[in-house]
């Protein structure tokens, strides 16, 4: 056996730009506050939250129980956005991450007609 024979390098690499974002968002809380205030809004229906600084910008991905047939499910996705936003333009803590890139993705279930 040579020395090595089992070991693999797996080398990945980081994007400068979307670490700079990453530490930025985790110094003012942010992703935590955005997720609890999602989930505890019964009329929003989210049932899950998922998140990704690399690659860059932030995605968003906020997962629904939103039928994707429903007429309202786009107005709720909508208001989705809009609180995510009013809240990084607004809160006081979020001062440094105002004007970061990031995606809102609001997944909806795909029904099958009965």
């Amino acid at each position: 056996m040579v020395y090595g024979d089992k070991y693999k390098l797996d080398v990945r690499h980081v994007q400068q730009i979307a670490r700079e974002q990453e530490k930025r968002w985790g110094k003012t809380g942010a992703i935590g506050h955005i997720r609890d205030v999602l989930m505890e809004a019964k009329n929003l229906q989210v049932t899950g939250y998922a998140y990704s600084f690399h690659l860059y910008p932030l995605q968003l991905k906020i997962k629904s129980s939103l039928d994707a047939n429903d007429p309202k499910a786009s107005e709720i996705a909508k208001e989705i956005r809009s609180e995510i936003d009013l809240f990084i333009q607004n809160d006081e803590l979020t001062k440094n991450i105002r004007n970061d890139k990031y995606n809102v993705k609001v997944l909806t279930l795909k029904r099958n007609p009965s």
